[in-house]
C-alpha cells in the first residue's frame, strides 16, 4: 500500500473515533452529559453531585470537574516539580516523607496546615497519588482538571476517577476537629498521625476530642506520640514523660523533650530525684542535660558526681560541668576549676578562667598569673585576676590589687601596700602560699 494511502486511512479512522461526533454523543449518552457541537465539540452535566465539562482541544480532552464548593476551594495540589515553589509559593508538608516528597501542596489561608492534615488522610493520599502524581491532574479553586486524555472512549474512566477525587477532597469546616482526631489515631504513618496530634492540641485544645485523643495516645507504641499526648495532659500525664525520659528506646532528642517538660512541670524534689538518676545515663547528651538542670537547680550533692567527670569525659560536657560548678557556687570546687588551668583543651581552660574570676578565691591567682603568660590567654587570666582582687577586697594574705601598668613582656605588675602585713611587692612573684 502507498505511504498516502495509509496516512488517508489513519486520517479518516481518526476523525471517525476521537473527532467524530458520534462518538462523543454516544459516551455523552452513557454518562448522562448534554453534548453540544458548536464553536467546540463539549460534554456538560452533573454526575454524582459535581459539575463535569469536557472540551475537545486539537491534540487532547480536557476535564473539569468542580463540586459546588464542597472541594476545599483553598488548596492547590499537583504533582512536585522543579519550579513548584517558586511559582506557586510554599510547598506545604504533612508529614508523610514519600507522599510530601511527590506531591506539591499549597494554600493562601493562614490555617491552611490544619485543614490540609486533616483532609489529607491515607485514603485520600493514596488517590491523590494515582490520580494527580501519576496521572497528571491538577486541583485549584475547587476544581480538578485533568488533560491527558486523548481518545473519548477514555473519558469515562478519567471523570470517575476525577469524581472520587472530588469525594476525597470534599470536607465542612466543622469536621476538621473530628478528622484530626482520626487521623491522629489511626493513620499509617506515626509522623503523619503526631501532625495531627500536635496541630488538634493547637488549634483545638478545649474540644472533647482533644482530651480524649491525647488520653488514648497515651500507650502508643511511638515515643514523639506518646510523649506529645501526655505533656497535653498535664499532671496526670508526668508519669509518662518521666518514663519517656528514662526510656534507652527512645529517640535522645525526644528523651531530652521530655527532661525540658518535667523541668518546667514537674515538682523540684521530684526532678532532683529524676535528674540525678540520668548522671549515669549511657547517652552523653542526656548526661549533659542532666547537669545543666541540676545546676540551674544549685542542688550542691551533684558536685561529688560530675567533678570526677571532667577529666574523663568530652569538652561538651566538661564545660556544661563548668557552668554547673559556677551556679552552685561551692568553694569545695576550686582546687578541681584550678587543675584545669594546666594541661586541658583550650576551650575548657578558658571556662575554667571565667568561673574562676566569679568564684575563685586568692588561691587562684598564682595559677591564673602562670597562665597569664602563655599565649591566647594573657588577657583573660589578667581579668580573672583583677575581678578576683575587685570581688574579695581586703584578704587574710593581704590586700591584693592588679596595676594598671604591664610590662613590654606581657607579665603582670602586681601591687600591695607595704604597710599591710602580706602585702606583694611590685618587684616579686606573688606567692599565695602563706
Amino acid at each position: 500500500m502507498e505511504p498516502f494511502v495509509i496516512v488517508a486511512v489513519i486520517g479518516i479512522v481518526f476523525g471517525l473515533g476521537f473527532l467524530g461526533g458520534k462518538g462523543w454523543k454516544e459516551v455523552a449518552a452513557e454518562l448522562g452529559l448534554h453534548y453540544s457541537n458548536g464553536f467546540q465539540r463539549q460534554m456538560t452535566g452533573i454526575i454524582g453531585g459535581f459539575d463535569v465539562r469536557v472540551t475537545q482541544e486539537k491534540h487532547h480532552i480536557n476535564i473539569s470537574v468542580s463540586g459546588h464548593n464542597s472541594i476545599r476551594e483553598t488548596i492547590k495540589l499537583t504533582k512536585e516539580g522543579f519550579l513548584s515553589g517558586v511559582i506557586g509559593g510554599r510547598d506545604i508538608e504533612i508529614g508523610c516523607p514519600s507522599f510530601d516528597a511527590n506531591t506539591y501542596i499549597s494554600s493562601y489561608f493562614r490555617n491552611s496546615e490544619t485543614e490540609i492534615s486533616a483532609l489529607l488522610d491515607d485514603k485520600t493520599r493514596a488517590i491523590i497519588s494515582k490520580v494527580v502524581v501519576k496521572d497528571g491532574a491538577k486541583v485549584s479553586g475547587g476544581c480538578i482538571t485533568y488533560n491527558k486524555v486523548h481518545s473519548i472512549d477514555n473519558v469515562p474512566l478519567a471523570i470517575h476517577k476525577l469524581i472520587k477525587l472530588g469525594r476525597h477532597l470534599t470536607m465542612r469546616s466543622t469536621q476538621i476537629p473530628e478528622r484530626l482526631a482520626h487521623n491522629a489515631r489511626y493513620d499509617a504513618i506515626s509522623s503523619v498521625r503526631l501532625r495531627n496530634l500536635t496541630l488538634l492540641q493547637e488549634r483545638y485544645s478545649n474540644r472533647k476530642e482533644t482530651h480524649d485523643t491525647s488520653s488514648a495516645l497515651l500507650i502508643d507504641p511511638n515515643h514523639s506520640i506518646r510523649l506529645a499526648a501526655a505533656m497535653f495532659m498535664g499532671p496526670s500525664g508526668l508519669s509518662v514523660v518521666q518514663k519517656i525520659a528514662h526510656s534507652r528506646r527512645a529517640l535522645v532528642d525526644v528523651r531530652i523533650k521530655a527532661l525540658q517538660h518535667l523541668v518546667r512541670e514537674a515538682k523540684q524534689e521530684d526532678m532532683i530525684e529524676i535528674t540525678m538518676n540520668l548522671l549515669a545515663d549511657r547517652s552523653t547528651r542526656v548526661r549533659r542535660k542532666a547537669i545543666q538542670y541540676l545546676g540551674r537547680l544549685r542542688h550542691r550533692p551533684t558536685l561529688k558526681y560530675i567533678i570526677p567527670l571532667l577529666k574523663s569525659e568530652g569538652i561538651a560536657t566538661s564545660l556544661v560541668i563548668i557552668k554547673a560548678i559556677e551556679r552552685i557556687d561551692d568553694p569545695d570546687t576550686e582546687d578541681a576549676l584550678i587543675e584545669l588551668l594546666d594541661d586541658s583543651p583550650d576551650r575548657v581552660r578558658a571556662a575554667a578562667i571565667e568561673t574562676l574570676s566569679r568564684i575563685g578565691t586568692v588561691k587562684a591567682v598564682e595559677p591564673l598569673y602562670e597562665l597569664s603568660k602563655q599565649r591566647g590567654f594573657k588577657r583573660p587570666a589578667r581579668v580573672a585576676i583583677d575581678s578576683i582582687q575587685s570581688r574579695l577586697g581586703d584578704v587574710e594574705a593581704g590586700r591584693l590589687s592588679l596595676a594598671p601598668n604591664v610590662d613590654t613582656d606581657g607579665a603582670l605588675s602586681l601591687a600591695g601596700d607595704p604597710e599591710k602585713s602580706g602585702g606583694l611587692s611590685l618587684e616579686e612573684k606573688p606567692d599565695i602560699s602563706s
